[in-house]
């Protein structure tokens, strides 16, 4: 009988470039009809040959508890109010089966790895929406114990939504273990992926504007080594290792104020993948890349939606240059993969008809190096979490600007900021311009790029054009200077690289 170790080696360093996200939103509001083809048809056949190696698939824990597999220990999403009107969990589970059977058979048959996903603490329920409202009466868990939440509907606190559970509680430790005990037990999957990033506050203390205590952090990490004690054991009872994989913030002290000691529980080897990303970031990659390299885990980067307010930024940012760029980036600092967060067959986004060219790019970086790419200074800027999370202003250590969070001149006349690039521009033959969207375009400007001046070319759509000689970029970061002495906005940036 081979040992986890062994087991583990067997498939943890397999190729795992692209992993997307299914969040549930198929069995909870797309179907038409309670049949397997019916719900493979919104998110999951369009997977197949779109070079995504595994799918992570959410029962929905919408909110904590509620699931739309079949369970004991946990309870079924019933809801169909409002935009649930659709939902057929319960009627796939009297049929005798349930989506994740369905979806699970499906990926494996068609070889792809299935993670099951858990929100840790989702509050979707917290609105007073007629769905949300249905969905946290609904949950006994929380319904039939107010004492195990952080507020109350008509109470609430300074970050995250009211109808969160209180992760000091004993009792919401022992389901959050006991939901993932269960799908172990039930299920042939290849991974479990717990997402703390849905919603990112976790105790009482956080909640109310202080920083989790250290108490705290042990209450969780104790929960981690449960659930790694338990995946370890049914790994080698089955001889087929289950894969532990989190989705956290991208940095140990902004995760550890919010009560998740990440560097704990990765000198316990817990994790075996990492996660970094979601309603906001804090680091570029290499952060997180030297973490799993001192760990010895994988890393992957998550390139969650954008939520930029603006339009035509949102529209830029969803574009497949932008996506190929995110990816770029990621690969070329050292990530092991990129994970579609959050999309679905409607969007982009990454997967749907003519699009799924994206994903297919992503699997192959070394080709992808030499199609056109739009580099943007920051992608969501200074996002938050919905029901509000801890403050992050003091471990932000990246550049952000969007129309939102526009950028004026400093005392000096600067702006002064930076572009991560993932690729030899000049030597892939590429040329590059510098665009930026001013709010109105200064006649003086300067603009520098790597200390090297560049001049304007000409003004395109929102942006104005300033040419740079590819002999002034490198991969990873460029600097970028501009100046002017008026009271001018610059509301965005990217450097656009071009190959045809």
């Amino acid at each position: 009988m081979k040992t986890y170790k062994e087991l583990k080696e067997e498939v943890l360093h397999k190729p795992r470039r692209v992993l997307f996200d299914n969040d549930g939103g198929d069995v909870a509001i797309q179907c038409k009809e309670a049949t397997a083809q019916e719900l493979l048809s919104k998110r999951t056949v369009q997977l197949v040959g779109s070079g995504v190696d595994t799918l992570i698939y959410t029962t929905r824990s919408s909110g904590f508890g509620q699931f739309t597999h079949n369970t004991i220990n946990g309870q079924l999403f019933g809801v169909t109010a409002d935009r649930y009107e659709n939902n057929i969990a319960h009627k796939l589970v009297a049929q005798g089966t349930d989506c994740l059977e369905i979806v699970l058979n499906f990926c494996h048959a068609n070889n792809l790895e299935l993670f099951w996903g858990m929100r840790m603490n989702d509050t979707h329920d917290a609105s007073n929406q007629p769905g949300p409202i249905a969905c946290f009466y609904n949950n006994k868990i929380k319904s039939e114990h107010p004492e195990r939440l952080l507020k109350n509907r008509a109470k609430n606190q300074k970050y995250g939504a009211w109808s969160a559970v209180d992760y000091a509680i004993e009792d919401i430790r022992e389901y959050a273990y006991r939901f993932v005990e269960e799908i172990c037990d039930n299920y042939d999957i290849d991974g479990i992926e717990l997402d703390f990033f849905r919603h990112p506050v976790f105790f009482t203390t956080t909640a109310e504007g202080y920083p989790a205590t250290q108490e705290e952090c042990y209450m969780m990490t104790e929960l981690m080594v449960r659930i790694k004690e338990y995946i370890i054991r049914k790994s080698v009872e089955r001889q087929r290792a289950i894969l532990f994989a989190i989705k956290v913030p991208d940095s140990l002290d902004y995760a550890k104020t919010i009560g998740l000691d990440l560097k704990a529980w990765l000198e316990k080897g817990l994790p075996d993948i990492i996660i970094t990303g979601g309603y906001f970031k804090m680091n570029d990659h290499p952060y997180s890349v030297l973490l799993a390299k001192k760990y010895d885990v994988k890393y992957i980067a998550s390139l969650d939606e954008n939520r930029i307010a603006d339009e035509k930024a949102r529209a830029d940012r969803d574009s497949v240059k932008c996506y190929r760029a995110r990816a770029q980036t990621a690969f070329s600092a050292g990530a092991d993969g990129v994970f579609l967060f959050n999309y679905n067959a409607n969007d982009l986004r990454g997967y749907s008809g003519d699009n799924s060219s994206v994903t297919r790019d992503m699997a192959d970086p070394e080709k992808m190096k030499t199609k056109d790419k739009d580099y943007f200074v920051s992608i969501r800027g200074m996002g938050v979490a919905a029901g509000r999370n801890y403050p992050y202003t003091e471990f932000l250590n990246i550049p952000v600007l969007n129309p939102a969070i526009p950028a004026k001149a400093d005392e000096q006349g600067n702006v002064i900021v930076y572009i991560m690039i993932g690729e030899d521009v000049k030597g892939n033959g590429g040329k590059a311009d510098l665009c930026i969207r001013w709010k109105e375009r200064p006649l003086n400007a300067k603009v520098f790029v790597n200390g090297f001046e560049t001049v304007y070319k000409n003004d395109e759509g929102i942006y104005s054009l300033y040419e740079i000689d590819p002999d002034y970029l490198v991969t990873g970061r460029n600097d970028i200077k501009v100046s002017f002495m008026v009271d001018a906005r610059l509301e965005d940036m990217k450097i656009s690289v071009r190959y045809s």
